[in-house]
C-alpha cells in the first residue's frame, strides 16, 4: 500500500471473489441515494484520502530525514539511510510539487533555507538539503539557479 496506493485496492474484488457492484447498488438503496450519488460519494472519499494519505507521508518523511542528521563524510550510515527514505518517497508525492509553494515548504522541512517566493523544480530528491539556500525570488531548476540563491557540493 506504501508504494502502490488506492489503485492496488481496485483489484481486491477479483482478489477477494466479491461482486463490489451489486453490494455498492444495494448500499445506495439502503441509503436512499441513487447510484450516482453514491458513486460520487466514494470517489470523493477516495480522493480526499489519498491527498490527506499524500501529505502524511510527504511531511513525516520530510521530518524523519530532517531528524536523521548525516553527510556523506560524518555518519554516512544515517547519511544512507536518509537517501533511501527520499529515494522511496520523494517521486511519489513531492516531486509532484515542483514549482510551487508546497515544495518551498517541503524543503524547509527538510532543513534548507527556501524562501516561500522561490521557485524551486526538482525531479530527483536533494541529498544534503540543509546546503541549499535560496532567496526570495529565486529560481532552482535541478542544477540550475538563477537569482539569490546557494547551492552547496553535492546538495542536489
Amino acid at each position: 500500500w506504501l508504494l502502490f496506493g488506492p489503485p492496488v485496492m481496485a483489484s481486491a474484488d477479483v482478489l477477494l471473489g466479491m461482486d463490489l457492484a451489486k453490494c455498492s447498488d444495494e448500499v445506495a438503496a439502503a441509503m436512499g441515494v441513487s447510484q450516482w450519488e453514491f458513486g460520487l460519494r466514494i470517489a470523493g472519499m477516495v480522493v480526499l484520502s489519498y491527498a490527506a494519505y499524500g501529505w502524511a507521508l510527504t511531511l513525516s518523511s520530510a521530518l524523519l530525514c530532517r531528524y536523521i542528521r548525516g553527510s556523506r563524510r560524518l555518519n554516512s550510515h544515517f547519511f544512507q539511510v536518509r537517501r533511501l527514505v527520499l529515494r522511496l518517497t520523494f517521486p511519489r508525492y513531492p516531486a509532484q510539487m515542483s514549482g510551487t509553494w508546497a515544495m518551498s515548504l517541503y524543503l524547509k522541512a527538510l532543513g534548507g533555507r527556501v524562501a516561500f517566493t522561490a521557485t524551486v523544480g526538482l525531479a530527483d530528491p536533494p541529498l544534503e538539503p540543509r546546503k541549499l539556500h535560496v532567496g526570495q525570488g529565486a529560481l532552482v531548476l535541478a542544477a540550475q539557479a538563477l537569482g539569490e540563491c546557494e547551492v552547496g557540493c553535492g546538495s542536489v
